[in-house]
């Protein structure tokens, strides 16, 4: 397949198929009839129609695979913004809980100190 394809390419891009078509055009833009085609002339431009719409069909189902991807990345992204902001929260809650841890600690090594003192007396 990948070979008809590139040998499609190939005849697209010919100097023969090149020459054919920019003739064609030129007798269509001067409103000139076009002359007797031989049976090579019609299969030839048969063949650059089929390639072209060929390449056409592929390049409309890539757009719509990339379109696809543009909006799942779009998803993705707004997933990552929601997580980023979380642990944005996540990490302020464990700085608050670590203040507060070392506050305790200081209460518990006075209440501590305070014991220490009270054990002495008896």
């Amino acid at each position: 397949m990948r070979e008809a394809v590139q040998e499609m390419k190939d005849h697209m891009v010919s100097p023969t198929a090149v020459a054919f078509l920019e003739r064609n055009n030129r007798e269509i833009l001067a409103g000139k009839p076009a002359a007797q085609k031989s049976p090579s002339d019609l299969l030839d431009a048969s063949a650059v129609s089929a390639t072209s719409r060929y390449i056409e069909e592929q390049q409309a189902t890539q757009q719509l695979i990339m379109d696809e991807q543009d909006q799942q990345l779009e998803m993705v992204s707004g997933s990552i913004q929601v997580l980023k902001h979380m642990s944005g929260r996540v990490g302020e809650e464990l700085d608050e809980q670590g203040i507060m841890l070392d506050a305790f600690a200081q209460e518990m090594d006075h209440t501590q100190s305070g014991m220490d003192g009270v054990l002495r007396k008896l």
